[in-house]
C-alpha cells in the first residue's frame, strides 16, 4: 500500500460517505469506526484534498465521543481491515496520518440514491439483508405514476417539506407579527423597575442597603413582578419591615433583612400577614425614615404632651 496521498476528485467526501450508507458498512466496523471514516473524509475535504489529515489519538478521542484511547484502536483497526481506512502511525510529537480508502468489492458501485425512490438502490438493500417483496415494488410504481414527479430526474415522488423560520422567543413588540402577540414580552413582566426598588428599600436606615441590583437580583424581581399582589403591594412591604425591630436587627442575633431576602418566592406574603410585625403596636426602633413613619394611632403627640407640658 503507497504511502502517499491519493489524487480526489472533486466532491469526493459526499460520493464517499453514500457508499458507506450503500454497503452498510456500520454494520461491518461498528458505528464508532463509521464516525471515524466521516471524520476522516470530511478534514480531506476542508483541506481540499491537498494532503493526508493528521491527528493525535488525544484530539480524535472527543470528537468521536470515546473516553478511552483502547476503543479508538478498536475502531481504527476494523476500518483498516476492512479496507476503508489508510493509517500511519504517529509518535511522541509526531500525529498520525490518516486518509480513506474504498476497497475493491466497493468499486463500481453507482453513486445514486439509497432511498425508496430508487430502484438501484434496492440491490444494495439486498446485500444488507433487506428484501422488498413485489407488492411493495408495485406501490412505489404507482405512487410515481400518481404524483407525476419525473423519478429520474429528482430520484424521489415526494419533495422536501419547507422548514419554517423559527420565532425568537424574545422580540420587540414593534416587530411583533400577528402570530406571536400572546409570546412572553420581558419588558410587559418587569413591571417593578429595579432602580427605584434600589431607591426605595436603601431609604430605610435599619435594613442592609443594596448596593447594587445584580443581574440574580433583577431575575428573581422579574419573577416576583408576575405576581399583581407583589407589584401593588411591594412599597408597603417595605414600609413594615422598616418597622419591624425584628427585621432592622432587634433580635437576639441581630440579623437584619436584605433585599435577597426580600425577593424570595413567600417572603412578601408573609410581611403582608404581618409575620414581621413588632408584638406591641406603634412600638418602633428608630429606624424607620421620615417618608415612612407609619400611623401610631396617636401615641407619639400624647407621649410628647406628658414629656412637654404647656
Amino acid at each position: 500500500m503507497s504511502d502517499n496521498y491519493p489524487s480526489r476528485q472533486q466532491f469526493f467526501a459526499n460520493r464517499f460517505i453514500r457508499l458507506l450508507g450503500k454497503t452498510c458498512v456500520a454494520q461491518e466496523i461498528g458505528c464508532t469506526g463509521f464516525a471515524l471514516l466521516v471524520t476522516i473524509v470530511m478534514t480531506e475535504d476542508a483541506s481540499r484534498y491537498r494532503r493526508a489529515v493528521t491527528f493525535y489519538d488525544g484530539q480524535l478521542m472527543p470528537i468521536l465521543g470515546m473516553d478511552s484511547k483502547k476503543t479508538l484502536a478498536t475502531a481504527r483497526q476494523k476500518a483498516i481491515e476492512a479496507g476503508w481506512l489508510h493509517y500511519q502511525h504517529g509518535s511522541k510529537g509526531r500525529p498520525g496520518r490518516y486518509w480513506v480508502l474504498i476497497p475493491e468489492h466497493a468499486n463500481g458501485i453507482e453513486d445514486t440514491p439509497i432511498d425508496d425512490g430508487e430502484d438501484e438502490s434496492n440491490q444494495m438493500r439486498t446485500k444488507c439483508g433487506v428484501n422488498f417483496t413485489q407488492k411493495e415494488e408495485s406501490n412505489r410504481e404507482r405512487i410515481g405514476e400518481e404524483t407525476g414527479e419525473n423519478r429520474e430526474r429528482i430520484g424521489h415522488p415526494f419533495l422536501p417539506t419547507p422548514i419554517p423560520t423559527p420565532i425568537p422567543k424574545y422580540i420587540h413588540v414593534a416587530d411583533a407579527p400577528a402570530c406571536c402577540d400572546s409570546a412572553e414580552k420581558p419588558d410587559e413582566i418587569l413591571k417593578v423597575n429595579p432602580s427605584d426598588l434600589q431607591a426605595e428599600w436603601n431609604r430605610c436606615l435599619g435594613l442592609v442597603p443594596i448596593k447594587s441590583m445584580s443581574q440574580k437580583r433583577k431575575v428573581a424581581l422579574k419573577a416576583r413582578s408576575r405576581d399583581a399582589v407583589f407589584v401593588e403591594k411591594w412599597r408597603e412591604c417595605i414600609v413594615a419591615i422598616a418597622n419591624s425591630d425584628f427585621c432592622c436587627g432587634g433580635g437576639e442575633r441581630g440579623w437584619r433583612a436584605d433585599v435577597d431576602w426580600f425577593l424570595r418566592p413567600d417572603t412578601y406574603l408573609k410581611i403582608l400577614e404581618g409575620k414581621f410585625a413588632n408584638e406591641r403596636t406603634g412600638a418602633t426602633n428608630g429606624k424607620r425614615t421620615d417618608s415612612h413613619l407609619a400611623d401610631d394611632g396617636g401615641a407619639t403627640d400624647r407621649l410628647l404632651a406628658k414629656l412637654f407640658p404647656d
